[in-house]
């Protein structure tokens, strides 16, 4: 006997409607009725799934295909069970069937390719999400999946037709909007990534892909804070700690957070199939010059993979600067079956023999990367640069060249070569090709400052008047020993070389890179100067200590952090008398340097400049700190002079000569001469 159809249909409108307990209520009534009723059967699978009862659905399912063998709906959401429990073969033998009965399946085709995917088959899986469109045009979880393919392939036009179409035809599909999310990302477009992905969040806001996607988000904008809160958040959301561990390794490295990043490490454990983990966090660990990291993850890779082991310990040689070891490492790589460990390897030849100004082994080494089809586009900047360095620059052109001749490259990528390129051109003399080419060549997220501060550029002097207006006399100093030197700066101002020079400085200490997050928490920056209030010195007195618990012994500290003129405020109440180090520039100096380097948004940049020297202006003379400027076009053409006057106005002995290292490290890091703008 069969269930009446108004039956079946009151309980497929509970079961769209969420109303699981009231449709498997009204199931199990009919089945006393009808006790094998295969729709009712079926329905009642759906039910016990969707309440986590997953072999009572199994069971009863196959109990669906033993007296009614054509009920594809059954036998596809058996395969679809069976493939989410790992028992592919049997999965697609149901498939096989469902397609067999009803070639128009699109879900059947849908769900077999994705199978495809997961087994590393992408031509075969493609043709499979292909085949499911034919099948159904507005097919969508197919649509979606062939989206990220070409995401992956950075195809993004064709990523971006697929996921639109999507959208289209499902605008509440969480999925849907998170893939077009992360096409908007891919393009650049963080904005409207922003509006898919809070239509997302509307939509079900407790999806554990949503918060990894958001979090994503938050890294493309910078805004690392936030992005770790959203990998927390995705944890907390039962994400494993595989699937977020190296964007959220990232973030706490970029926020300061390096300690959480090695705790994560030691609680991970590495298999075989990590290799591609494990590098990037090396990456990490050797971006904070983490040695003694980088020794603890050789030790957890133990002998599982002995390849990654020798290229983490020569990693670690050449950051500690034992280039013998390095070498003796990285050469034992050099004929690596596995092509990513062997160019990295060869990368480090490179550097080693830059270090050494061995042109020949620089050649040997990387000028091979322009045909290594496997080089990502990082190793072939970097194998540009290498032979750049070493006054072979016709080189690093083949190699650039080559990578632009690639099909795949995302805009991103190709804007960032053409930057390389303008580089070339530039060190080169061919100043009227490297100005055509830049138009194409910017990719730098511009640097702005604080987005607290870029909220008040009216009337600067009324925006401050509440930190003007405090009594800055009579507040307790302990002296220059403890007073912290703060450096200022934009980039190509010389704030980099500042930090290099002081770094090497008798008395002078800077405090550890990788903690530097903590630090500023302690100073509660950035601080609302239009809301200075009074403060308790109880808390300030707290606020100090905690800072200088990071203090090197005996040595006078250097904080590293970005600070901005606003900032002094707030360090002027805790530590009255400390100095801040101001690099300038001219505007055409600053205009040239960050067009060379690549940076968007140039004239938005030179507005917050402006904006941060106009607040020094008005602070200068009205806080209780030492503000000292060091002009950059001194330091690039007299350092010894620029830095006998740094060392008289912090009253430090003179150390070593660094003349020869700031020229060499100028060089490295692309500052031009002081007139170098007059070519542009």
């Amino acid at each position: 006997m069969q269930a009446p159809s108004a039956v079946l249909d009151r309980v497929r409108q509970f079961y769209v409607e969420g109303r699981i307990v009231d449709a498997t209520d009204l199931c199990i009534d009919g089945l006393i009725d009808a006790p094998d009723d295969p729709e009712l059967h079926f329905l009642l699978a759906l039910c016990d799934e969707q309440q986590g009862r997953f072999q009572e659905a199994r069971a009863r399912l196959e109990r669906v295909l033993n007296g009614a063998a054509e009920h594809v709906e059954a036998r596809f959401n058996l395969a679809r069970m069976l493939a989410a429990g790992g028992e592919i073969e049997q999965a697609r033998a149901h498939l096989s069937e469902c397609v067999s009965l009803n070639p128009g399946h699109a879900a059947a085709h849908t769900l077999r390719a994705r199978m495809d995917l997961v087994e590393g088959h992408r031509k075969q899986a493609r043709a499979g999400f292909r085949t499911a469109l034919r099948a159904d045009e507005n097919h969508v979880p197919a649509l979606l999946s062939l989206a990220s393919l070409h995401l992956d392939a950075a195809e993004l036009d064709q990523a971006n037709e697929y996921a639109s179409r999507a959208v289209q035809l499902a605008p509440t599909d969480v999925r849907a909007q998170l893939v077009m999310a992360q096409v908007f990302m891919a393009r650049g477009m963080f904005d409207f990534a922003e509006r898919c992905l809070g239509n997302a969040l509307s939509l079900d806001g407790g999806r554990l892909e949503t918060h990894i996607v958001h979090a994503e988000l938050l890294q493309h904008q910078g805004r690392h804070h936030d992005a770790v809160s959203a990998f927390e958040r995705a944890r907390a959301a039962g994400a494993e700690l595989g699937e977020l561990l190296p964007g959220l390794a990232i973030s706490l490295a970029q926020v300061g957070r390096l300690a959480e990043v090695n705790a994560l490490i030691d609680v991970y454990e590495p298999a075989p199939s990590d290799q591609a983990l494990l590098i990037h966090l090396s990456d990490l660990l050797v971006a904070q010059g983490d040695a003694d990291g980088l020794a603890r993850l050789a030790g957890r890779v133990g002998r599982t993979l002995p390849s990654l082991r020798s290229w983490l310990e020569a990693s670690r040689a050449e950051l500690i600067e034992d280039h013998g070891t390095a070498l003796d490492r990285a050469e034992s790589l050099l004929e690596e079956d596995d092509p990513d460990l062997q160019l990295r390897a060869r990368l480090l030849v490179g550097r080693i023999g830059v270090e050494r100004n061995d042109p020949e082994s620089v050649a040997d080494a990387v000028a091979c990367l322009a045909e290594q089809r496997q080089a990502s586009e990082t190793m072939c900047w970097e194998a540009a640069q290498l032979l750049r360095d070493v006054n072979l620059p016709e080189a690093g052109e083949r190699v650039l060249g080559h990578l632009l001749e690639r099909k795949k490259l995302d805009e991103q990528v190709r804007a960032r070569t053409q930057n390389l390129r303008v580089d070339l051109l530039d060190r080169a003399g061919d100043y009227q090709a490297a100005t055509e080419l830049m138009e194409h060549a910017a990719w730098r997220q511009p640097v702005l400052g604080e987005p607290a501060y870029l909220e008040w550029r009216g009337d600067v002097e009324e925006a401050l008047a509440p930190v003007l207006a405090e009594d800055w006399e009579g507040l307790p100093s302990d002296g220059d020993g403890s007073n912290p030197v703060f450096v200022g700066g934009w980039p190509y101002e010389g704030r980099d070389l500042m930090l290099a020079a002081l770094a090497r400085m008798p008395g002078l200490g800077v405090m550890p890179e990788a903690e530097w997050s903590g630090r500023l928490e302690c100073l509660e920056l950035p601080v609302d100067v239009r809301r200075f209030g009074r403060a308790d010195p109880a808390l300030l007195h707290l606020a100090r200590r905690r800072y200088l618990r990071h203090q090197p012994r005996g040595r006078r500290p250097v904080e590293p952090a970005f600070v901005q003129a606003a900032d002094l405020a707030q360090i002027a109440r805790l530590f009255p008398g400390a100095a801040y180090i101001r690099p300038t520039a001219t505007e055409h100096y600053l205009r040239m340097q960050w067009q060379l380097a690549g940076y968007q948004r140039i004239q938005d940049m030179l507005d917050a400049w402006r904006h941060d020297l106009d607040v020094l202006g008005h602070l200068r003379d009205a806080l209780p700190i030492s503000i000292i400027d060091v002009p950059v076009d001194r330091l690039l053409t007299d350092p010894a002079d620029a830095l006998a006057r740094l060392h008289e106005a912090l009253s430090v002995a003179q150390g070593e000569d660094m003349s020869g290292l700031l020229k060499h490290l100028a060089d490295r890091l692309g500052y031009r001469q002081p007139d170098h703008w007059q070519n542009y």
